[in-house]
């Protein structure tokens, strides 16, 4: 399976700081920040050398990853705008501190720091000057990585410049020693530069909702929950559960592979809050508890509510239609067949590229829509080459906005539908017209990879 590119003009808006070299981009517009969650990437202990490091891990754990790949976050990221924040620190890699005993519980007022580690022992640690002096050690009880007195005032300062409007930040650390780690919530969010999409995935369930962790950490897994909660994601009350509604199996719950879902059936499972004894979690095993697997039913309805209002729906679009796959054309003189199905399909002995028109829509006021998204259904019957997608808007001038380049994924005698909404292409100029342009493998085996049918939705901000 080919990767899922972002390709050609996301970088929407560019502003520069007239006082330093910090730069801001927009990478994801969804429209007015006004209308939506505004979520700004930052990053620390990146030199003018690493820059382009940085950037990339943003496009591929927060745009690529999260956005992509993440069930809820794809579904609703018409939430959010979001935003890279470049910034040049003088050394690379932020500061790494030791703690030799403590850093396994939380408070952290039993910590002892480690007094003997320097630069070139094991573990190293060292003081860098970075933008935002922030400081990685590795300690769960302390979040794995802590800012200095100044980290959150220097921080503030730079984005009430940069980007006055947002709700919400994930800062990204250059850890040199590849050490992984995330803390988040309350609207902020820290990671690693070694941490994953997966990772950033659940991190982000804390910033945006507040969820709690469903994890037993290992120092409080025979430990009863202090107290009792019934909120969100956890619950002592065994009997009558905030979600209540949504449990489908016997409580308490043991998983069974046999007839459960990991991440889907819901029910009273214990251990939540980092602790094992007396307080329950809704699955089995979900981004909550694992990272790896999706959000719950009950982490997503709680996500959801976080975000009402600011997700676009189909209400929303003013224009949304499909068009049969014979509606496109190929390029090149390719002579593709057209089938009393209304699809188009690819039985020559080479790979062949077809562009798909559609309308661009002008409401009574006068407005063309502006905002593009879609679908594409479409069968690859190649073993070793994908069908793929990818809407753009072009200009008679040739300005030319793109989205992702949406790829099938094996092959099969059946349909695969591409999402091709994220990221939505966006083009203001009035004389543009929007376009799906997909290639299609060769014939193998006397079996065509076709195109039976695409969906376009557009809208107008």
């Amino acid at each position: 399976m080919k990767p899922l590119l972002l390709v050609g003009g996301l970088a929407l808006v560019t502003l520069a700081s007239p006082a330093s070299a910090q730069t801001v981009t927009k990478i994801l517009d969804n429209g007015p920040d006004a209308e939506k969650k505004v979520l700004v990437v930052i990053g620390d202990g990146y030199s003018a050398a690493d820059m382009a490091d940085y950037q990339q891990y943003v496009q591929d754990t927060v745009i690529d990853g999260v956005f992509t790949h993440d069930d809820f976050f794809r579904a609703n990221h018409t939430a959010f705008n979001v935003y890279r924040v470049d910034v040049n620190s003088a050394q690379s890699g932020v500061s790494l501190r030791r703690y030799s005993s403590g850093c396994g519980t939380s408070p952290d007022n039993d910590d002892v720091l480690n007094t003997t580690c320097n630069a070139t022992s094991s573990p190293a640690c060292y003081t860098h000057d970075t933008a935002f002096d922030y400081v990685y050690t590795g300690c769960w009880g302390r979040c794995w990585m802590e800012g200095s007195a100044n980290t959150a005032s220097a921080i503030k300062t730079l984005l009430d410049q940069l980007v006055p409007k947002r709700d919400l930040e994930v800062r990204v650390l250059n850890v040199l020693t590849g050490e992984g780690g995330g803390c988040g919530g309350g609207g902020t969010l820290a990671v690693t530069s070694g941490t994953s999409w997966q990772v950033l995935g659940h991190e982000m369930g804390h910033m945006v909702a507040n969820l709690f962790d469903e994890y037993t950490a290992s120092a409080y897994s025979s430990t009863t929950y202090p107290g009792s909660v019934d909120t969100k994601n956890c619950s002592t009350d065994l009997a009558s559960p905030v979600w209540a509604d949504l449990i489908t199996i016997p409580t308490p719950s043991t998983f069974d592979s046999a007839t459960m879902d990991v991440d889907d059936t819901v029910g009273m499972f214990q251990g939540c809050g980092t602790y094992g004894v007396g307080v329950y979690r809704p699955t089995s095993n979900d981004r909550m508890r694992g990272n790896s697997n999706q959000f719950c039913p009950v982490c997503s309805r709680v996500l959801s509510q976080t975000l009402a209002g600011f997700t676009d729906s189909l209400a929303d679009y003013a224009f949304y239609a499909n068009y049969p796959g014979a509606t496109c054309q190929p390029v090149g003189g390719a002579a593709l067949t057209y089938t009393t199905g209304a699809n188009i399909s690819n039985n020559t002995a080479a790979t062949a590229s077809v562009l798909c028109p559609t309308r661009r829509i002008q409401d009574a006021n006068g407005a063309f829509t502006n905002h593009l998204m879609g679908q594409a259904f479409v069968v690859d019957q190649s073993p070793t080459e994908d069908v793929c997608c990818q809407l753009f808007a072009r200009t008679p001038a040739g300005d030319l906005a793109t989205g992702a380049n949406v790829c099938s994924t094996g092959s099969s005698s059946g349909y695969q539908q591409l999402l091709l909404d994220f990221p939505k292409v966006r083009m203001p100029y009035t004389f543009a017209h929007f376009a799906l342009k997909c290639t299609l493998p060769a014939v193998s085996s006397g079996k065509a990879s076709s195109v039976l049918t695409y969906r376009i939705g557009e809208q107008t901000y």
